[in-house]
This record gives structure tokens, C-alpha cells and sequence, in this order.
């Protein structure tokens, strides 16, 4: 730097033109000539002009995380008062020392979460009008819905059907906004894939019983025949017997093809999941069910995988579920805590019910038949049903498979006590 560019640096500071010092020389300059006062005026400035990303521009990410995180707590101090977002606080501060010490998540993880936090901000303001449009919609939704005084099954199936007869169908999202998946499903027309589908079931959910503690979470299957869905109509549009993106969840036939991209695509999506469903607390029960409404089913979070009740017996069909990408993908670095907690209360927790108790509470015949009840109380259509069609198809087709190695640990699939199983 020569000296008129340091005479005119100085007489810039002089006259306090600290923008046009940024712009001529850059940050490291800028900051080198800026007082402490200066900068939080500043700060202070660009975020009452919602200009946040000049304040990641200027000061750095460190500041900005801080600003991110002095807004959110402003506005949950706002929304839920000064003890819920004091709770939401010592979270936060412990998932900061879980990532800092690498005990949750590996390094990817925690720069995808970091990122998507920073883009839920965004979106939040940006689309601030569609997700006050969305809210009223479930909200009214869900007042409608608890005063039928449905049972837990009934309310799933019930909220599964009425996703599907509101939306115009299973396709590529326009928005899929992090934090605001469930937005691509506002509006009638509106179209998306397993994660925009899945949130905002729990979104719904939530809204009709919090305790639900509904919230995503991605997984991978790869075995779509061995799979019976409840007879939930989804419209013609949707005619593929596992609706997901590109057919992924038929990962068999996608990797047959000996092109590398293929075989790629296929590693990727192993370690990354390729599908997602929602998580529900049965507090009653003291379970974790995993609701599919993308392929009709449930299932039941255990041993940190989803075992679903809607595949045949004996081969029942394990979603291997990625916390990882749950956070760094789907739902940020801000639930990180959270993904963590559910992982080990996964292996720990105390179920009251037998695994036999609980798939005949909520496997497929339950499923169905709760989908009757419904249909007699007159609160689902009684169309035609095309999976009835698909099922009955493919229990003609099947064939006996040994499924010991993708079964290897689930001994616990033909133990009448779960609960013993877990304790062990």
C-alpha cells in the first residue's frame, strides 16, 4: 500500500466515510479503521434495513452468527415470552458445545447445519406472508380436526388422506425453502417430494396435539416390493407403486445400470438417505412411531432405525435413518440437540407395550381399519382405492426371501417383549 493510498485512507476516516473505505479497499481495511462503536451502530443499522448479508460482507461470520442468533432470540422472547426462549437458549449454548467437541456430528454435518440455519433465517423473512398464510391454514385445520375427538391412528390416517385430496400431487418442489418445506404444499396445486410431504404432516400434527412432538427425519430404504400400503386414496396422478423423487427408493433397479454417475448416485444416496417421514411421541405408549405418508404406513423408531409394520412378516423392512443429514440437510444445526436426544432415546427408552401390542395398535390392519372407521363416521371419502389394487397385486407376486443379513440385528422383530429387548 503506498503512501497516497494510506493518505486518502486517512483522510476517509477523518471525514467518516467508512462505506467508501469498505468499497475502495476491502474488509480487511475497513476493519482495521472502524472503532468497536462504530461497528455496533453499523450492525445495529444494516439489520433495521434487513441488510444481513452486508453484515456478514463486513464483519465476518462470527458477527453474524451473533446476529442470527440475537435476532432469534429477540423474536422467540416476542412469540413465546421470556422463559420459553431462556429454555431455547441453554439449548442452544449445549449444542454449541456438542458440535464444538464433535460428540454429534462430523464436520460436513455441522457446516451443512450451519448453513441451513443461515438460509431458515432468510426464508423466514422472506416468505414471512406464505408462512403466516400456511399457519392459519393447519391452524384452522387442526381446530376442525380435534373436535372429532379421533384416536391417535385415526387422526394419522385422517390427516394422511386429507394431505393427499388437497394438494395437486406428488412432483418436483417449486419453493423447498430449509426450515419451510411444508410452503410447496400451500396451495392446491401445490406439489412436492417426501421431505415437503412429510413436513408438513408434522407441521399438522403438531397443531392438533404438540405432544405429538412431530418433526422430521431422513432415512434410506431400498426394498419398495416387500411393502403393503394402507388403503389411503392418492390421486391417478401418483401412479408409482413407491412415489419418490426419480423412483429413488427403488435403488435395486437404479443400480443395475453399470454406469458410474448410477453407481455414484446410488453410494451418495446410501450414505445421504433417500427418503424422509415423520417422527410422532406416543407418550401413552412410550414410543417413537415413524408416520410415512408418502407410501402409506407406520412404523417404529428403535435401535436408532425405523422398523415398518407395513412390510410382510418375517422380512420386515428396516429404514435406516441418517441423523446426520437431518441436521445438515433438512433441519439445520439449531435441531441438532434434538435429532441427538431422539437417536439415544431410540436405544434407551422404556416402552409400556410389547412389540406385538404395538403392531396391533398400528401395523397395517390397524391402519386400514381405523381408515374404515373414518369412512363409516363419514370423515373420508370413500373412493375407489388404488393401493388396494397395487396391494393385492403384490401379495399375488410374492415370493419368499431370506432377509437375514438385511435383518441381522432385529432379533427383536420375533420377541413378544420390546420393552426387555431394549433394556438388554
Amino acid at each position: 500500500m503506498n503512501k497516497e493510498i494510506k493518505e486518502e485512507i486517512k483522510k476517509l476516516k477523518k471525514e467518516k466515510k467508512f462505506d467508501e473505505i469498505f468499497n475502495k479497499y476491502g474488509k480487511e481495511v475497513f476493519l482495521k479503521n472502524v472503532s468497536k462503536k462504530y461497528k455496533k451502530k453499523d450492525m445495529k443499522k444494516l439489520a433495521e434495513e434487513d441488510r444481513i448479508e452486508d453484515i456478514y460482507l463486513r464483519y465476518g461470520n462470527k458477527e453474524y452468527d451473533k446476529y442470527l442468533y440475537d435476532a432469534e432470540y429477540r423474536e422467540r422472547i416476542e412469540a413465546n415470552g421470556r422463559f420459553k426462549a431462556l429454555l431455547w437458549k441453554m439449548n442452544y449454548h449445549f449444542k454449541v458445545l456438542l458440535t464444538s467437541t464433535l460428540i454429534a456430528l462430523p464436520t460436513p454435518a455441522i457446516a451443512l447445519g450451519t448453513a441451513a440455519d443461515m438460509q431458515i433465517y432468510k426464508n423466514g423473512k422472506e416468505y414471512a406472508v406464505d408462512i403466516e398464510k400456511y399457519d392459519e391454514k393447519i391452524t384452522k385445520y387442526a381446530e376442525e380436526i380435534k373436535k372429532l375427538g379421533l384416536n391417535d391412528i385415526q387422526t394419522f390416517m385422517k390427516v394422511y388422506q386429507d394431505m393427499w385430496n388437497s394438494i395437486g400431487g406428488f412432483g418436483k418442489p417449486q419453493k423447498d425453502l430449509y426450515g419451510y418445506l411444508e410452503l410447496d404444499l400451500l396451495d392446491e396445486d401445490g406439489e412436492g417430494v417426501c421431505r415437503n410431504i412429510s413436513s408438513d404432516v408434522a407441521k399438522k400434527l403438531n397443531k392438533i396435539n404438540p405432544n405429538y412432538n412431530a418433526r422430521i427425519i431422513a432415512c434410506y430404504t431400498n426394498e419398495p416390493t416387500n411393502y403393503m400400503y394402507a388403503n389411503i386414496y392418492i390421486p391417478p396422478k401418483q401412479e408409482k407403486e413407491n412415489v419418490e423423487e426419480n423412483n429413488e427408493s427403488n435403488e435395486n433397479a437404479e443400480y443395475s445400470n453399470d454406469d458410474e454417475e448410477t453407481a455414484l448416485s446410488y453410494n451418495v444416496k446410501k450414505i445421504m438417505g433417500n427418503h424422509a417421514v415423520t417422527l410422532v411421541d406416543i407418550e401413552e405408549d412410550g414410543i417413537t412411531l415413524a408416520l410415512d405418508p408418502t407410501n402409506p404406513g407406520i412404523g417404529l423408531y428403535v435401535d436408532g432405525e425405523i422398523i415398518m409394520f407395513n412390510s410382510f412378516d418375517g422380512n420386515e423392512i428396516i429404514f435406516d435413518t441418517k441423523e446426520y443429514t437431518t441436521v445438515g440437510v433438512l433441519r439445520g444445526l439449531n435441531d441438532t440437540f434434538d435429532v441427538v436426544l431422539d437417536y439415544v432415546k431410540s436405544y434407551v427408552g422404556k416402552s409400556k407395550l410389547s412389540y406385538s401390542e404395538i403392531k396391533e395398535k398400528y401395523g397395517l390392519e390397524a391402519q386400514n381399519r381405523a381408515i374404515e372407521e373414518l369412512k363409516q363416521m363419514g370423515l373420508m371419502e370413500k373412493k375407489d382405492n388404488r393401493q388396494e389394487d397395487i396391494n393385492s397385486f403384490k401379495e399375488s407376486v410374492k415370493v419368499e426371501v431370506d432377509y437375514s443379513e438385511i435383518n441381522k440385528d432385529y432379533n427383536v422383530i420375533n420377541k413378544e417383549n420390546l420393552s426387555e429387548e431394549i433394556e438388554k
